[in-house]
């Protein structure tokens, strides 16, 4: 019997000790394989959801449906139909934080990028990104704040 115990707990003790070692192995195959320590687009979103951050740095909450040519950081030119939840004046003369429907992910707009822009609700002609989310987004939230009759 004390043979038969042994043996059991020298299984058990082996076993432990693979899978311990296919741990280190998967470990260091993750490090050395990884391009970054965090995808991309992870750290993006992450960055603008923080609540604090968009308090502090005056990014602003709004809904958008924009049509626009954006010329990208290698000089392509596309025409996008992008979605804005978010945007912000300080940073690269203004950006825009949006779901792209051509990439069909959100993405970061710079203002300075894009070439033209049309509301695809309204089809007006936006001749300046910026200001014309201030009013937009003022509007939606002078709507919100706006009392609710609850008898109708």
């Amino acid at each position: 019997m004390k043979t038969f115990l042994e043996s059991a707990l020298l299984i058990v003790f082996l076993i432990l000790i693979a899978v311990n070692l296919l741990r280190i192995i998967a470990d260091f195959w993750v490090y050395f394989n990884a391009r970054h320590p965090k995808p991309k687009y992870y750290r993006k979103r992450y960055f603008f959801r923080q609540k604090n951050y968009l308090q502090e740095s005056g990014i602003t909450a709004c809904n958008a449906y924009l049509r626009i040519r954006y010329k990208d950081r290698n000089g392509q030119v596309t025409r996008r139909d992008i979605d804005v939840t978010q945007f912000g004046n300080e940073i690269y003369g203004g950006s825009m934080y949006a779901y792209c429907h051509l990439r069909k992910d959100y993405r970061t707009f710079r203002f300075d990028r894009v070439i033209s822009a049309t509301d695809r609700t309204t089809g007006e002609f936006i001749n300046n990104i910026g200001r014309w989310l201030n009013e937009k987004c003022k509007s939606q939230a002078s709507q919100r704040s706006m009392p609710v009759d609850e008898m109708g």
